[in-house]
């Protein structure tokens, strides 16, 4: 019993406190969650642009524009054919 012996005394402005602190702990921890939620779409957007960018698939884009300025190279300033294009 000794949680009564601690609640019990307690005045007024100090529960009122108590209650402030626990809403305010509230706000926090759905901030963190929203904060929280950010950073891993974030990481995720990060992770993508990376694949994108250092990925295996950024190597052939790479070559394809070598192949364009090659053939616009060879044959003056005709336009180079779209590649992949249908």
């Amino acid at each position: 019993m000794m949680v009564f012996a601690i609640i019990l005394p307690m005045t007024i402005t100090q529960i009122t406190d108590v209650e402030k602190l626990a809403k305010e702990n509230e706000e926090l921890r759905h901030f963190l969650l929203e904060r929280d939620q950010k950073i891993n779409y974030l990481e995720e957007q990060l992770a993508w642009l990376k694949r994108q960018i250092f990925g295996k698939r950024s190597e052939k884009i790479v070559s394809d524009l070598r192949v364009r300025k090659e053939i616009t190279a060879h044959f003056g300033n005709a336009k180079a054919p779209a590649i992949g294009r249908s």
